[in-house]
């Protein structure tokens, strides 16, 4: 609860802080593999993968646009141009930032289970990465922020450098770090916007 009354890059500050903590419990806890991670058996095909996935995109779409066109999206629309505004109209901003939370949570976790039974080995130091940080704020700044499409326009222009350009020349994170500054310079709205 104390972290909901951060604002903006020190509220990112301290969820990557925690991230962190996290990893460090997991990297020592002997019930999940410790440092060396485990195995996740995995018996599904890739088009059942495919199919959870797409199920996964269509509820986490239909989940943001029914709460962006409810009266908390509206109270998340203040909260997020500016949280001293939004309080002065009545807006109890640490009950907007729970929601988003709960609801947010799930479907990250559904999306990193997605991710791991096809990565097929999870480890603390991979799972708990600042990068995945990272590819988020990319996903969300090429595709466009504050549009319901972006993150997934950003999505697809995500695995497309990361699978394929990447698997070209290399290069991993820097070549998506090049990207997303010509992405800035070139489309600062992203591509849907």
């Amino acid at each position: 609860l104390p972290l909901l009354k951060l604002q903006g890059a020190y509220f990112a500050v301290a969820t990557w802080l925690i991230a962190a903590a996290v990893a460090s419990i997991f990297n020592e806890w002997r019930v999940v593999g410790a440092g060396g991670g485990m195995n996740i058996a995995n018996d599904t095909s890739i088009a059942g993968r495919y199919y959870a996935g797409l199920i996964l995109l269509v509820a986490a779409t239909g989940t943001v646009w029914w709460l962006l066109n409810s009266r908390y999206g509206q109270a998340l629309t203040a909260v997020r141009d500016d949280e001293e505004a939004a309080t002065a109209v009545g807006i109890d901003i640490r009950l907007i930032k729970t929601i988003v939370f709960l609801i947010s949570a799930p479907l990250a976790g559904l999306a990193a289970a997605l991710y791991y039974i096809d990565a097929v080995t999870i480890t603390p130091p991979d799972a708990f990465s600042i990068r995945w940080s990272a590819y988020a704020v990319f996903i969300v700044v090429a595709g466009g922020m504050g549009t319901l499409v972006g993150p997934i326009v950003g999505a697809l222009l995500f695995i497309i450098l990361q699978r394929f350009l990447v698997g070209l020349w290399g290069g991993g994170d820097l070549t998506l770090g090049i990207a997303a500054v010509f992405l800035i310079l070139l489309l600062p709205r992203g591509v849907a916007g």
